[in-house]
């Protein structure tokens, strides 16, 4: 990408919010500390697990006061000195924090959700809810297809729990249960 340039040095120059926004829209790459970063597409498997999982989120949450996002968008972590946002596969937000007037998603999430394939397309995991913590998330669930498991982080009160079998609510809707085992289908390719 063009945004990224190399002096004689071959030191790297970190894109400031200002240059980020003059960047052309690029649903399939992230900007972490200033530096951009390609995210390869995700393969099918992945695409049918998170739309499994939004559309168990949809059907049980209050569509006038949430919004269950699964659009490549940049949930925005920081502006200075350097630009940082990642793009989550899933993050549920109210409707009325919500504002159409930029790039970037500024407001705090409820819930944001990561499928992490073995290849880990997003890279380091400590970095990351690093990241997910100061964009001000107060839970992030990590989902592990290929052990069958979910890491739940409680960025509120401090602590993640693994998630092998049964059901699993967000902290903040513990009225949306979601059945683990249909994630696992939907990662193999058995659609209901």
């Amino acid at each position: 990408m063009s945004a990224i340039t190399t002096t004689p040095a071959n030191t790297v120059h970190l894109l400031s919010y200002e240059e980020a926004l003059e960047l052309p829209e690029d649903k399939l790459s992230e900007i972490v500390n200033g530096e951009v970063r390609a995210l390869p597409p995700p393969v099918n498997r992945h695409f049918l697990l998170i739309e499994q999982l939004a559309t168990q989120l949809r059907d049980q949450l209050d569509r006038k006061a949430f919004l269950v996002v699964t659009s490549a968008f940049g949930q925005g972590v920081r502006r200075r000195p350097v630009l940082t946002y990642r793009v989550p596969d899933i993050g549920i937000y109210r409707r009325e924090d919500l504002k159409a007037d930029d790039r970037m998603v500024w407001e705090e999430p409820q819930l944001l959700v990561e499928c992490l394939s073995p290849s880990n397309r997003k890279g380091n995991v400590s970095a990351l809810m690093r990241d997910y913590a100061e964009a001000g998330a107060p839970e992030v669930w990590l989902i592990y297809p290929e052990d069958r498991k979910i890491v739940r982080w409680n960025f509120v009160e401090r602590f993640h729990d693994d998630i092998i079998g049964g059901t699993l609510a967000p902290f903040r809707f513990p009225e949306a249960h979601v059945p683990l085992q249909a994630l696992w289908d939907a990662w193999d390719g058995v659609l209901r």
